[in-house]
């Protein structure tokens, strides 16, 4: 699941970038990095679409800024905060994945559209 949405995502969204590849990674996180986006605008907008992400670690759920893993990892803040953590588990649905790669591509657009209009 984790490879076809990651594969998916990168075809339908220009210059995503994943975070960690071609490192060791767990098999169920997908984290990537949308320029030109504010990660905490992607997780409220799939949010309101019922799907579920999250723009830090597993271990600071509930916080919000940066992704202190992201900045460890060396991301200046703004990418770090253009990040979203995407994880997959037993109760992960085809379907569920379908619709993630089905809605973010639009999302995305429509946020670096607003961000180059009210930039």
């Amino acid at each position: 699941m984790r490879d076809n949405c990651e594969r998916e995502l990168t075809a339908r969204i220009p210059g995503l970038i994943v975070n960690g590849l071609g490192e060791k990674r767990a098999n169920n996180i997908l984290n990537v990095r949308v320029p030109g986006c504010d990660g905490e605008e992607l997780l409220i907008a799939l949010d309101l679409r019922g799907i579920c992400v999250s723009t830090g670690a597993a271990c600071s759920a509930g916080a919000t800024g940066a992704s202190h893993v992201m900045t460890a990892l060396g991301l200046p803040i703004q990418e770090a905060r253009a990040s979203l953590r995407i994880s997959f588990g037993r109760f992960t649905s085809e379907r569920d994945v379908q619709e993630l790669i089905d809605v973010l591509p639009g999302i995305a657009a429509r946020q670096r559209e607003h961000a180059v209009v009210h930039g």
